[in-house]
This record gives C-alpha cells, structure tokens and sequence, in this order.
C-alpha cells in the first residue's frame, strides 16, 4: 500500500514539475523584448494600383508616331510577393508587396512590370510605390516614383539612369482622347558611354502607361495609346 503512494505521490511531483515548466516555457515565448518593434508592411496603395496593377488579359495597342507602325502589350501573368528590405544596418527594415506582370510584346520590346510598395517616414500626399518596366534586352527602368518633388532629378546609377518627375496632368488630351490624373516622367538613361538615351513616358490613372518617347542616335520612337482593355487584378494572396 505504501509502494503505491509512493509511485503515486511521485507521479504528481512530475505533472507538477511538467506544469510548471510549461507555464514558464509560454511566458517566455509571449514577453517581448523591450526594444521590440512590430514589422512595417508597406502595401502597395489602391491609388498607384490604378496606374500599375492589372489582371491578366489586359491589352494595350500602340501606334508609333513616327512610322505608323502598332504593337500590342498584352499582360500574361501576374505574380505576388512579399519582400523584405533593410533600410540601414543598424535600424529595422519592412516588409513591402511586389507584383510583377508578365508582358507579351513586339515593337515596344516590353517583357514585364514590377511593382513595390514603398516606405514613407511621414505622412504626406505623395505614393511612396516604384513602378519598374523591363525590355527584352535586359534592361530596365523606374519609370514612375511619385514621391520624389517634381523638377528634381534623382541620381538612381548608371544601371537605371536619371529619373525626373516633370508634371502631374489633371487634365490631358492624347490623339483626341481625355485622360485623367496623368503623371510625366523622364529617364535619362547613360549606361552606353557617350550615346545618352532621354526617355518620357506618360501615365494616366486606370489606362496605364499613355505614351512612350525614346531618343538616342540609334534610335527615335514615340508609341501613344490608341486602344486599350484592362482587367482588374482581384487576388491579392502574398506569397513569402
């Protein structure tokens, strides 16, 4: 009788001794370290969407003025994605979304659009998003900023050139069509020695980009809009 009260009594020592470490083990895991800051997730707005962001099967037909020659850029595919970026070595990064849509092209040698979320250390009336464009010779430009102040250009490096915001169009009319809300941007791209590429393209809330100007000795180009169908992109799932 003895053995068994002992067996038992030690029985209830170890669910103690369990109990006990297992309360520990969960205030330890919830207490936060004083120092501690929640991660910044920078979301790509509604409004930069309007000007970006488009589902697959959205199309827009070019015509360049200086040849008469179209092309269409047609979205293929959109990918989402989460992204981690640190600041400084020594402050917190954040988390910012990215969406990239595949295009399909000719003329205008588009392949694909990325665009991320930004980071604002205030509160102001500017997007802090990056809209990015890659061609099918590998390069690639940040062709809408918004945050930066107009007029002043903005050294980005020799991959991805010089980038201005010029103007911003409440009104603007385009080969007899009226466009809304339209920002002007220019890049200067001087990656190939002495052959300096000025670029200026024109992009308009829920169209996308309008017009498309490229100058250099090689080449000299001016695609505007003349037809377009954009899809709203709806899923919004973030893969990490």
């Amino acid at each position: 009788m003895k053995s068994l009260n002992f067996i038992g009594m030690k029985k209830i020592k170890l669910l103690l001794v369990i109990a006990i470490f297992t309360g520990l083990f969960s205030a330890c895991t919830t207490i936060k370290d004083d120092n501690y800051v929640d991660p910044i997730i920078s979301e790509v707005s509604p409004a930069f969407k309007a000007y970006t962001v488009f589902g697959p099967n959205s199309y827009w037909i070019y015509k360049n003025q200086l040849n008469d020659a179209t092309d269409s850029v047609i979205v293929t595919e959109v990918f989402t994605q989460r992204r981690f970026h640190s600041v400084q070595p020594n402050s917190p990064g954040f988390y910012y979304n990215a969406y990239e849509l595949v295009f399909s092209s000719g003329a205008t040698a588009l392949t694909r659009g990325e665009i991320t979320g930004g980071y604002a250390s205030t509160t102001t009336d500017t997007l802090p998003e990056n809209y990015r464009i890659y061609f099918n010779n590998g390069r690639y430009f940040s062709i809408l900023t918004p945050k930066y102040p107009m007029g002043q250009e903005q050294l980005l490096g020799i991959n991805e050139g010089n980038y201005t915001n010029v103007a911003f169009h409440r009104n603007f009319e385009l080969d007899g069509k009226s466009y809304f809300d339209v920002y002007e941007t220019i890049v200067k791209d001087y990656h190939d020695g002495n052959d300096t590429v000025y670029m200026r393209f024109f992009l308009a809330k829920d169209a996308g980009i309008i017009r498309y100007i490229k100058e250099s000795s090689e080449e000299n180009v001016d695609w505007v809009l003349t037809n377009y169908d954009l899809k709203p992109f709806v899923s919004d799932t973030l893969l990490n």
